[in-house]
């Protein structure tokens, strides 16, 4: 029997939908690609849930407020059939930190502090897709991504 995979299907098509925008982004300011990373979380736990309220929070909402306001989109995505998720782009130097900052589980951090020190070679790009414990690290084409549009 075929063990499934620890993040779902439609996780993973919504951050590969939203990521070449924000490699065309990037690549608009002559930015190294390799040097950044794509986490796309799941905002209805740690460590995505914890980073969407910083995030409102540093956008000048009260921790109340954004914490009602993340409550909200979990009860809207439910409504709609999908996943309250997000993405970022960070860069590879910051990304375990992020992690340990908003909660992340330690394994899963010590396990992308290793998959960062691996090269990537030039057309790729790097995406860590996180709900809660479960982490799933990869390598995209970022020629397939236009051509998945």
């Amino acid at each position: 029997m075929r063990k499934p995979l620890a993040i779902p299907k439609m996780f993973l098509d919504m951050a590969l939908d939203a990521l070449p925008e924000r490699i065309a982004m990037l690549q608009s300011c002559n930015a190294s690609t390799a040097d950044y990373v794509w986490i796309f979380l799941d905002g209805r736990v740690l460590p995505g849930r914890r980073l969407a309220t910083l995030q409102l929070c540093e956008s000048g909402l009260t921790l109340e407020s954004a914490t009602k306001k993340v409550d909200r989109a979990i009860k809207d995505g439910r409504l709609q059939g999908k996943p309250f998720a997000f993405g970022a782009i960070v860069t590879t130097d910051e990304l375990p930190a992020l992690l340990r900052r908003c909660g992340g589980d330690e394994l899963a951090v010590a396990t992308v502090s290793e998959w960062l020190t691996t090269p990537v070679a030039p057309g790729w790009f790097r995406v860590a897709l996180v709900a809660g414990s479960q982490i799933q690290l990869q390598l995209v084409s970022i020629e397939a991504l236009r051509q998945r549009g």
